[in-house]
C-alpha cells in the first residue's frame, strides 16, 4: 500500500484510473477508425499523440483534484498550482522562441494538424491544470 494517500484516496484513484484506461483506449479505438474509415488523418502523428494523453490525463486530474483523491499527504495545491503555471510557461515560452512569428507556423498542413503545435498542445495542456489547481485552492479557501 501507498502510504501517500489514505485508503479513500487510494480507492478513488484506482476506480478514476481503470474510467481514464477506457477513455483512453476509446479515445485510441476511435482515432484507427477514423483514420481508417473516414476522410484520412486529421492531425500528424505527434499532435494526434499529444492530443490523447491531454485529455485522458486531464480527465484523471479533473476528477481526482475534485474527489480530494489527487494530492498526497505532503502535497499542497500551491506547489503543484505553481509548477504546472512554470511548466506551462516553458512549454509555452519554447513554442513562442521556435520561430520568431509563433503565428506565422502552419496550424494545418494538407488538412492536417501539423506537428509544429506539439508544444502549444502542451503549453495549454498544463495551463489547464494550473488553472483547475487555482478554482481547487479558491474553492479550498472559500470553504474556510
Amino acid at each position: 500500500m501507498n502510504s501517500r494517500y489514505d485508503e479513500r484516496q487510494q480507492w478513488i484513484n484506482n476506480h478514476l484510473s481503470r474510467q481514464t484506461l477506457f477513455l483512453v483506449f476509446g479515445l485510441l479505438l476511435f482515432n484507427a477508425i477514423f483514420k481508417s474509415t473516414g476522410p484520412g488523418h486529421w492531425a500528424e502523428p505527434m499532435s494526434e499523440l499529444m492530443i490523447i494523453i491531454a485529455v485522458g490525463s486531464g480527465f484523471y486530474v479533473t476528477r481526482s483534484l475534485f474527489k480530494d483523491a489527487y494530492l498526497g499527504k505532503k502535497d499542497t495545491i500551491k506547489k503543484n498550482m505553481l509548477g504546472f503555471g512554470f511548466i506551462a510557461l516553458l512549454f509555452l515560452g519554447i513554442f513562442g522562441i521556435g520561430t520568431i512569428e509563433p503565428l506565422s507556423r502552419d496550424i494545418i498542413v494538407n488538412g492536417q494538424l501539423s506537428d509544429d503545435l506539439v508544444m502549444l498542445i502542451g503549453g495549454i495542456f498544463f495551463l489547464y491544470l494550473f488553472c483547475l489547481h487555482v478554482i481547487k485552492l479558491l474553492l479550498v479557501k472559500s470553504e474556510h
